[in-house]
C-alpha cells in the first residue's frame, strides 16, 4: 500500500520498524519518517493523515471530513 515499513540509515542498517494496524494505526515505531501509512503524512499533534483532500482518522477508520469529489449528492453513481 506504500506504507513506510523499514528505515535503513547510508550502510544499510535498519534504523526503524513501523507497523500498522489494519485501519493504520501506528503500533510501533513511526518516528523517523515523515510519510507513514500508505505513504500520506501523519499529523502526531491532532492524530490523523492528510490524504490531501481530506483528512483519515486511523483510530476511527474513518476520514473526519465528507468527499469533495462527489460530482452529483442525490445520485450515488
Amino acid at each position: 500500500m506504500g506504507s513506510t515499513s523499514t528505515v535503513t540509515d547510508s550502510s544499510g542498517t535498519v534504523v526503524e520498524n513501523t507497523t500498522y494496524s489494519p485501519f493504520g494505526e501506528i503500533v510501533t515505531g513511526g518516528q523517523a519518517v515523515r510519510k507513514h501509512y500508505e505513504g500520506m503524512e501523519y499529523d502526531s499533534v491532532v492524530g490523523d493523515y492528510d490524504f490531501n483532500f481530506r483528512k483519515y482518522k486511523a483510530e476511527w477508520g474513518t476520514f473526519t471530513q465528507p468527499d469533495t469529489l462527489i460530482q452529483n449528492v442525490y445520485d450515488p453513481h
